[in-house]
């Protein structure tokens, strides 16, 4: 049954949480039901409050639940990868051997191999769009997969993108972080760029329920037959010409106006890294060849050297060249930014073997 089999799977944390609250919520509503005194209502709707959020929102059930209740018509690709995580976040998380992370183009390399692959050898963690500040904002998430090493996919076509502040809004807080993440955002962006969106992350860690407001939204909308029809596919579903075009106006003469504030959220992850113990391998990331223009081939280069020599001054991390792995082709890819799955999976088999490591088995 499967939902027997997400109570079997779920983390021990997650068991710790519903059994400490529900014995919390129930040793309080005794004490309280013995006593008389101001404000005894105001307790009562607290304690619902607790009651509505465990089973909203801290139950592996309520998020499989949205999961199908909510298809491609009602929810755009990245909220629909966010229900996705927010489902896993409350399962038991596997010992992972590499753990390759960021936006999309991750999935299209090491999505085949992770798929094939029943030993945990590569798994994925992606976010459509996933940017530098998300891996700070993730954290944990990366963390709870226990990696030996995480594997970050990034070239220029990352560093040239500008920060998109609705991450910030959507991202999971914990208050504990909020100074070193204001001190990231301050020291490489003026603080009325990013002080709404600060404020709103804040919010959102205080409250679930406005964080995870896009689900209920997403589900009026279906009650009410208010379905979005035109909702976005994931970047993945596109169809290859049509992406295509779009993508390679997107990738004219990138910018290097961001390479500060990228930089330092990827120094803040080998900070953390190293203090965990895991070990980072920055992969070259690639785009397709026909968008190399003079501008692009120059900012490569610099991107390169500055990740290059921000790896060396950690002991964890590494710098690995696209020429050291598998150069891709334009017949490797599908439109702009993601190859084919096969020649994903020849990356990754090939960075396998280039690691020492044995190819896992199922994968040719």
């Amino acid at each position: 049954m499967p939902g027997l089999s997400l109570l079997t799977n779920m983390d021990i944390w997650t068991w710790v949480q519903l059994f400490g609250t529900s014995a919390f919520v129930i040793i309080a509503y005794i004490l309280v039901q013995r006593r008389q005194f101001f404000g005894k209502t105001l307790v009562y709707v607290g304690l619902a409050v607790v009651v509505l959020r465990m089973v909203l929102f801290d139950n592996p059930l309520a998020w499989r639940a949205y999961e199908m209740l909510l298809d491609k018509s009602d929810l755009d690709f990245r909220p629909r990868a966010m229900l996705r995580h927010n489902l896993m976040s409350l399962q038991r998380a596997p010992d992972v051997r590499y753990l390759a992370v960021g936006s999309s183009q991750v999935p299209a390399v090491f999505g085949r191999y992770d798929m094939l692959d029943d030993t945990n050898q590569v798994v994925v963690f992606s976010l459509p769009g996933m940017s530098t500040m998300e891996y700070v904002l993730y954290w944990e998430s990366l963390v709870r997969q226990q990696p030996d090493t995480i594997l970050l996919y990034i070239s220029e076509f990352d560093f040239g993108r500008a920060p998109h502040w609705s991450q910030l809004e959507e991202a999971p807080a914990r208050l504990s972080d909020l100074p070193v993440l204001w001190a990231l955002l301050s020291g490489t962006t003026p603080v009325r760029e990013f002080l709404p969106s600060f404020g709103r992350h804040v919010l959102a860690g205080l409250f679930p329920e406005y964080r995870h407001r896009f689900v209920f939204r997403a589900l009026w909308d279906k009650l009410s037959f208010k379905r979005k029809v035109l909702a976005a596919p994931s970047p993945l579903e596109v169809a290859d010409e049509e992406a295509q075009v779009v993508h390679m106006q997107r990738l004219t003469n990138l910018k290097n106006d961001y390479s500060n504030f990228h930089l330092s959220f990827l120094e803040e992850v080998f900070r953390r890294a190293e203090a965990a113990g895991i070990e980072v391998m920055v992969l070259e990331g690639q785009y397709h060849p026909d968008a190399y223009t003079r501008e692009n081939q120059r900012l490569n280069e610099e991107v390169r050297r500055s990740i290059l020599n921000l790896t060396q001054r950690y002991r964890n991390t590494s710098y690995i060249s696209r020429t050291e792995v598998f150069e891709f082709t334009t017949a490797d890819y599908r439109d702009g930014y993601h190859v084919r799955k096969e020649s994903g999976a020849e990356f990754t088999k090939r960075l396998m073997l280039r690691l020492g490591e044995s190819v896992a088995p199922g994968v040719k």
